[in-house]
């Protein structure tokens, strides 16, 4: 429940206007230590965990990447995808058929687009 409320905060589908632009003004370092906190999760041996933890991310990508931010994400996820453990890869594909759901084309360069090819 904690993601799914995350998740509505930061992609600011609470409908308080209290939270426009959440994510954008929290300060990078705490936004740095949040990211690599619920990277963490998506191997999470709990299936239900992980998808909420998928959806969490992809907010969060949705609001960084087309402001050039995190671009490191999308090469770690395919770089995940083939992973041995069979959790790890799951959660990963989830994770970027979500971003890619969020995201517009044109708001990936063509660097992120050939790696998730």
């Amino acid at each position: 429940m904690a993601c799914v409320i995350c998740k509505n905060l930061i992609a600011d589908r609470s409908g308080d206007k209290r939270y426009a632009d959440l994510w954008i003004s929290v300060e990078p370092f705490f936004k740095q230590n949040m990211k690599e906190a619920v990277l963490r999760n998506l191997a999470s041996p709990s299936r239900q965990i992980r998808s909420q933890i998928a959806s969490l991310v992809s907010a969060i990508a949705a609001i960084e990447i087309p402001r050039g931010e995190w671009l490191e994400l999308i090469p770690m996820l395919c770089t995940n995808a083939n992973h041995t453990d069979a959790q790890v890869k799951l959660s990963s594909l989830q994770t970027l058929g979500f971003i890619c759901e969020e995201l517009e084309p044109r708001d990936l360069n063509a660097g992120l687009k050939n790696a998730i090819i």
